[in-house]
């Protein structure tokens, strides 16, 4: 099988949300990734082909929730050295 890093991949703009995050009220844009191959996303359960973005609207543009299947990851702390 084909690793997922050498499949061509949509990145698609969902939508534009306001967040609470640990910098406080933030803008962000939500974006969905998914398969280009229509073959790969019939033949995958959509939990394995398609990931759910949300990075900052503003510089430095940080990853603030990422979303596969039920599972959604947030950021709660960002530490800079």
């Amino acid at each position: 099988p084909r690793s997922m890093s050498m499949i061509k991949m949509v990145a698609e703009l969902k939508q534009k949300i306001n967040l609470e995050t640990p910098f406080g009220k933030m803008r962000g844009n939500k974006i969905l990734i998914f398969p280009q191959s229509g073959i790969l996303r019939a033949l995958l359960p959509r939990e394995k082909t398609h990931f759910q973005f949300t990075f900052s609207e503003d510089a430095p543009h940080h990853l603030l929730e990422f979303e596969v299947g039920e599972t959604r990851h947030i950021l709660t702390k960002l530490t800079l050295n």
